[in-house]
């Protein structure tokens, strides 16, 4: 998901070929598919008046008329896109529209634009958008448009707010906004006259913030762009935010004041003056980098600018990653979320990637490590030594099955072995059981009874727990049918049957004694 409003880095030309008519442009190619609008910074770079106007595709707004713009002036617009990410725009031969940002999921945009005007003047009015708007939403795009032939003022402001920003909005011309609301979706504007006319365009969800009242972060230098920092008034997730900027001073006269993103070479500030020449104003809108930080640039004192709200992605993702203490081992926990490892590190880095979050020793020994995985990881919870036995018996069924040698058959689940006939053990078990070492003077069963005696040893953690497990599987496994008996013998193994006491303490422990050796056939 968005952030409601996504910017861009540097903008990119989407100037129609012809002009004065209707025009599709097609930003399938710049925007991303889902998207609901796109944000526009549009440039008057003549030194004459021309008119612009834009709107979602298959509307049928038409401001034309009311579109007039000053010599090299400049104002943002919000405007909607289609399903195939189409808006409409009529433009005069000088006009530019540079596309800055797309809106997404979280900001909607109606097809035709509501009127919201009112009829009282000289004061600040609420303007109840309910009817329009559902509960949830945090802010209102609009048009504020000057049908009339001279200068009137106009603004708008979040309800309950303090600000008292107000300014001329020229003749025949018209503003794009985007205000906060209440939670009663009730904003306030100011008209001078009635030939003021007041535009629902659409609305903001979350994560969009809009403020009650605006932050001043006017800067006090000119003729050069200046980082302005948002990260004490947002949050370090920001990634975008909505301003006012506003010439704020009754000279007569046209100054600059134009924003972009951090490290962006985007230089439209030629045209890009604020109007009409007193007391004007425009909201903007513009990316911030990493570190909350957007760039402005005005040419006189007089021009200001105001923070309004912010945006940020609507789902915060925060990378992790395996260190090699092994933190970070929620982000494994898929592939193993039964198995209800920690993040202890402890010797996890001896056992590689798969198995990063299991806590095996540092010690060399095999029993250590595999005792750990057996006590931790396969814990008797109704998932980890049942799941672990039936895998096991499952394993010696399939694999020492009557049509080939159980040897040669456990190939198959561990490919990277090669058992040699002679089960000789260092050189042929040491990939999965790598701290184990089988005699090299020893075969098959004798192989395995070394195993036994070198490391299960009953150190209080590994021969407790593997001796429980095996002796489950011995029992299920090796049972009256005889299939695992059969198996065994079939290699030139033979299973002498053993005289032997075993039994199980109270606290859990094997006691075996053997009374005969385990013998080869012949």
């Amino acid at each position: 998901m968005g952030s409601g409003l996504n910017f861009f880095t540097n903008a990119i030309d989407k100037t129609p070929l012809t002009a004065d008519i209707w025009t599709d442009v097609d930003c399938s190619a710049d925007i991303p598919s889902g998207s609901t609008g796109v944000i526009l910074d549009i440039h008057n770079t003549s030194s004459l008046v021309y008119s612009a106007d834009v709107r979602k595709k298959g509307s049928t707004d038409d401001f034309y008329a009311n579109g007039s713009m000053m010599a090299l002036s400049h104002l943002f617009v919000i405007v909607g896109v289609d399903e195939n990410r189409i808006f409409e725009a009529k433009v005069g031969e000088e006009i530019v529209l540079y596309l800055v940002g797309y809106t997404d999921e979280n900001v909607v945009i109606q097809t035709n634009v509501t009127d919201k005007s009112t009829g009282t003047t000289g004061q600040w009015v609420d303007t109840d958008c309910s009817a329009e708007v559902p509960s949830g939403a945090t802010g209102l795009i609009l048009r504020m448009v000057n049908t009339g032939a001279v200068l009137d003022e106009g603004g708008v402001r979040n309800n309950g707010s303090s600000d008292t920003r107000k300014g001329d909005i020229r003749p025949y011309s018209f503003i794009g906004c985007l205000i906060g609301c209440d939670s009663g979706r009730i904003f306030e504007q100011y008209i001078e006259t009635t030939a003021i006319d007041c535009k629902l365009v659409g609305y903001t969800k979350p994560p969009v913030t809009m403020f009650v009242n605006a932050i001043d972060k006017s800067i006090g230098a000119t003729g050069a762009w200046t980082d302005i920092d948002v990260t004490t008034d947002t949050e370090s997730a920001c990634d975008g935010v909505i301003l006012e900027l506003k010439h704020n001073s009754n000279v007569v006269a046209y100054y600059i004041d134009e924003v972009r993103k951090n490290g962006s070479s985007d230089a439209r500030q030629a045209s890009a003056k604020v109007t009409p020449p007193i007391y004007s104003w425009r909201h903007g809108f513009v990316g911030v980098d990493v570190d909350n930080i957007f760039e402005n640039y005005i040419d006189n004192l007089v021009n200001d600018v105001f923070l309004l709200g912010y945006c940020k992605p609507a789902v915060e993702v925060t990378p992790k990653s395996f260190s090699d203490s092994g933190v970070g081992a929620d982000v494994f926990v898929n592939p193993f979320r039964a198995m209800g490892f920690n993040e202890v590190g402890g010797g996890s880095d001896i056992f590689g990637i798969p198995f990063k979050a299991m806590e095996f020793s540092d010690v060399a020994s095999g029993v250590d490590a595999f005792s750990v995985l057996l006590q931790k990881a396969f814990i008797d919870a109704g998932y980890g030594s049942d799941a672990f036995t039936k895998e096991l018996i499952g394993f010696i069924e399939k694999t020492f099955s009557d049509a080939a040698s159980g040897i040669d058959n456990f190939n198959t689940p561990f490919k990277a072995l090669t058992f040699s006939d002679v089960g000789q053990g260092t050189d042929v078990f040491i990939i999965p059981f790598k701290a184990f070492s089988f005699s090299d003077l020893a075969t098959g069963v004798d192989a395995f009874v070394v195993l036994l005696q070198k490391y299960f040893v009953d150190v209080g953690s590994g021969s407790d727990v593997f001796s429980k497990q095996i002796l489950e599987m011995i029992l299920k496994s090796f049972s009256d049918a005889g299939v695992a008996t059969e198996v065994f013998t079939r290699k030139n193994i033979m299973v002498v049957t053993l005289p032997a006491i075993i039994g199980i303490t109270e606290d859990g422990k094997i006691v075996i004694a053997l009374k005969r050796k385990v013998e080869a056939q012949s």
